[in-house]
């Protein structure tokens, strides 16, 4: 893992010195808030030129001004992700909610999970 980190941090330093905003998460992450990615993604591209006026999200590496062009790029070493779909056939988002909130592990779930959904309908 520590290889794992140190060439994900090269890599960042590299798309930084190309003008690529870079934030590092997972084991990788400079700022600990920064470690899960769902994290980072919160407020998404349209939230991002907002999120960069604040100090505290200056970007690990690169320019720390909106690029309305690429937005930033999150690079991170981690184990390896296992990840599979689990149909719910129903439409009722606050079921969903409500399973996914029983399983994910920050919530008291099983270790790892961390659901993520879609809305269908």
């Amino acid at each position: 893992m520590g290889e794992a980190v140190e060439i994900a941090r090269e890599f960042g330093r590299e798309l930084g010195r190309r003008g690529v905003s870079v934030y590092f998460y997972e084991e990788a992450a400079t700022v600990s808030e920064r470690r899960d990615l769902p994290f980072i993604r919160k407020g998404e591209y349209e939230g991002l030129k907002e999120k960069l006026r604040d100090p505290k999200w200056k970007p690990d590496e690169g320019p720390d001004v909106f690029n309305p062009k690429s937005g930033v790029t999150v690079v991170g070493a981690r184990f390896p992700l296992v990840a599979y779909n689990v149909d719910l056939k129903t439409k009722d988002l606050a079921m969903a909610k409500e399973i996914a909130r029983r399983v994910r592990f920050k919530d008291g779930g099983f270790p790892s999970v961390r659901p993520w959904g879609r809305s269908e309908g």
